[in-house]
């Protein structure tokens, strides 16, 4: 078995300090792959108040239209620091409600969507509730995808 590739989604990024959701970084090329493992790993807290939330999405139709597949556990700046893991499986059933919208920026805190993904992948960095000190949480997202062996 090769040893799965390690991509840096997002390298050293110091979080907005505005209400806003900002992308953070694009990736495409997953059509490949069967899962994958995020990491989202904060290293500085910040100095601001109020919250971040990362989702990372993806999408079936070249970016057109970008569904949550990963939201983080809330991050309070200020105060939250440390790796969070999350692990996609695209072989499993789905937990999407067939027929239903696409959620933007909507998962609920430190879940994930089980089920295909699409061909790419964005990160969505939703802060809110902020004041104080103009410096943001420092974080990276690294992403290992992987693939079953052919038989």
């Amino acid at each position: 078995m090769k040893n799965p590739a390690v991509i840096r989604l997002v390298n050293a990024q110091v979080s907005g300090i505005t209400d806003a959701t900002t992308t953070r970084a694009i990736y495409s090329g997953l059509q490949c792959y069967d899962s994958i493992v995020f990491l989202i790993n904060v290293t500085a807290a910040g100095t601001a108040t109020g919250t971040v939330n990362l989702y990372i999405q993806d999408s079936w139709d070249n970016g057109t239209t970008w569904d949550d597949m990963v939201s983080s556990a809330q991050l309070t700046l200020g105060s939250t620091t440390g790796t969070q893991r999350f692990v996609i499986q695209g072989r499993i059933a789905t937990t999407i409600t067939q027929a239903s919208a696409v959620s933007n920026a909507a998962l609920a805190a430190g879940t994930v969507r089980s089920g295909p993904f699409g061909d790419r992948i964005r990160v969505q960095e939703k802060v809110a509730g902020t004041s104080g000190s103009p410096v943001g949480a420092t974080y990276t997202i690294t992403m290992i995808p992987g693939r079953s062996e052919d038989n």
